[in-house]
């Protein structure tokens, strides 16, 4: 996934095959869900660093 593609899912939102985590403090327990849920389709994006703000989706600065 390119910087420019990422950008733009930032804008769509999640989906089956894109999930975002803030991370923030370490890796969330949430984590090991998700990549089971990937693990057991046909794979995924799990992006971490990144935050919802009043309701957007946002890099963590």
């Amino acid at each position: 996934m390119t910087e420019a593609e990422l950008l733009n899912q930032l804008d769509l939102g999640e989906d089956q095959e894109i999930d975002f985590k803030s991370a923030d403090g370490g890796l969330p327990k949430s984590l090991w869900e998700t990549l089971s849920s990937f693990a057991n389709s046909e794979g995924g994006y799990l992006v971490l660093g990144v935050q919802e703000k009043k309701g957007k989706l946002d890099i963590g600065h």
